[in-house]
Order: structure tokens, then sequence, then C-alpha cells
């Protein structure tokens, strides 16, 4: 079953991954020094981008979430309870 394995920021064709967005922004900065446009979703663990509606259907349906979404957010993946990402990051 496909699962939502981490954030992701696309630009330009590449896409950047980390725990949450805004890490990703960060580490592009450093790199590029300015804000580059950008599409925000996330990777699976098939390593397919995926934005971040379609991401709230297939976290939802993994079970990583407990409620349909229209948009998820990385928080959506971190247990309030035990501060634990419940994605795949590898």
């Amino acid at each position: 079953m496909e699962r939502i394995a981490a954030a992701a920021i696309r630009i330009d064709g590449t896409v950047y991954t980390g725990p949450h967005h805004h890490q990703i922004f960060r580490y592009i900065r450093a790199l590029k020094q300015s804000n580059p446009i950008s599409e925000q979703g996330f990777i699976t663990n098939t390593n397919r981008y995926v934005n971040r509606f379609e991401a709230g259907k297939i976290a939802f349906d993994a079970k990583q979430i407990d409620h349909l979404t229209e948009c998820l957010f990385s928080e959506d993946l971190w247990s309030v309870h035990d501060n634990v990402f419940l994605g795949e990051v590898k």
C-alpha cells in the first residue's frame, strides 16, 4: 500500500525532501540564497511526488491520519502525543 514518506518541495523538476516543508525551505534558501517559485507536496514510499490534495487521500487510506483531509500538511503526520513522524523518511 502506498504511504506518505516525507514532505517535499519541487523546484524546476528537482524534488527536495524532509520532515517539514519549512525545514526544506530553509535548506533551499541556504543553497540558492533566494525564495524560488516552488510546489509543495509529498513523496510516497514508491518515490512518487504527489501534491497536498492527493497526499491527504493517500495518508488517510494508509491510516497515517485518522480523518480525510483535502490538503495534507506535514504536521498532520506527526503524533501530538509522542512527537513521532508517522511517515517513512529514509
